[in-house]
């Protein structure tokens, strides 16, 4: 144990440095139970149980490619949305940090529709790897037996790419923030060009794009990029129309939907997908990086502190092990 802590006190110091700066975490420490460490015993003991838990993890995911068990019986209907971070390394670098979340599409006691008992999963790692790694949470969480699923979240190839090995029959959502970002990008290249459009013009198409779906706006957009042929209108154009099946939001959208998963804008009530085998493991998971043990720590925590306990107990398990490693660089 790190500086002579106890096992609860060790617990509670990495838990505070996973979600803050050593040395804030080293000072808050400090304030609640009244002992004393040093920012390099933090930095210590984080990523020293960062490593036991992706070792953990690790283990879990070669367990599920080799064994392919039944998932346990989870929420019937699902989201899950996923994203990348670009985050600051020691050595000045950056990095993306990939992280998915999911949660229980249900309706609250006013009937609306909301997203409850929400997790995460965070990997600084590539597309497939991530997709192969996040396998420990999307079983956890029983998504394969989910009988309805949809995936809210912005266009990114690596996003589809996701969607496709969890649950290809999920129904993908663009989250309408992320299509409203590429129509007023549309728009101000209009006018950049020297276009005049009329001041409810974003407003009113939004509108339209949220109830009465694509179709109409698209067809608009198109008139405007044939009037200012510019490649940046056509590029932001183009997006959209290869996104138009995802943008289905009159048909997908719960009136005054409640919050869902980070980049979300409404979750679907109806059009939900149906149970699908998962699809064929990608390579087998390698040695990883320091950060990404970081990530690993988090992932523990963001799938709810107490609900995370035995993640915790399971790493600390085989910390002894992984500690006396030297650590990888990256």
């Amino acid at each position: 144990m790190s500086g002579g802590l106890t096992p609860r006190g060790e617990e509670t110091l990495v838990r505070l440095a996973s979600w803050m700066p050593f040395e804030q975490a080293r000072e808050l420490f400090q304030d609640l139970v009244g002992i004393q460490v040093s920012k390099a015993t933090v930095r210590r003991a984080t990523l020293t149980t960062g490593e036991a838990a992706l070792a953990v993890c690790e283990g879990e995911v070669e367990r599920l490619k080799q064994e392919v068990p039944q998932a346990p019986g989870g929420a019937d209907k699902q989201v899950l949305s996923a994203d990348g971070a670009m985050v600051h390394l020691v050595g000045g670098e950056w990095a993306e940090v990939k992280t998915v979340v999911m949660g229980q599409v249900t309706r609250n006691k006013r009937g609306e529709v909301c997203t409850q008992q929400i997790s995460s999963f965070s990997r600084l790692c590539e597309a497939e790897r991530f997709a192969e790694a996040a396998l420990v949470e999307t079983q956890r969480r029983g998504l394969e037996r989910a009988a309805e699923v949809c995936a809210v979240q912005d266009g990114a190839e690596w996003l589809q790419g996701l969607v496709d090995y969890h649950r290809a029959d999920a129904v993908r959502i663009l989250d309408f923030a992320h299509a409203a970002e590429y129509v007023n990008e549309i728009g101000q290249a209009v006018q950049a060009a020297g276009g005049r459009l009329p001041t409810t013009w974003l407003t009113g198409l939004l509108h339209r794009l949220k109830h009465q779906g694509p179709a109409r706006v698209l067809t608009h957009l198109a008139w405007l990029a044939a009037g200012s042929p510019s490649p940046l209108i056509r590029e932001k154009l183009a997006y959209l129309q290869k996104r138009e099946t995802h943008m289905q939001y009159p048909t997908r959208s719960g009136k005054q939907a409640g919050p869902s998963a980070p980049g979300a804008s409404k979750v679907p009530t109806r059009e939900w997908s149906k149970p699908a085998s998962r699809g064929p493991a990608c390579a087998g998971v390698g040695r990883t990086s320091i950060p990404c043990s970081c990530s690993a720590m988090r992932s523990v925590i963001g799938s709810g502190t107490r609900r995370g306990g035995h993640r915790w107990r399971s790493g600390k398990r085989c910390a002894h092990t992984v500690g006396k490693q030297p650590a990888s660089s990256g």
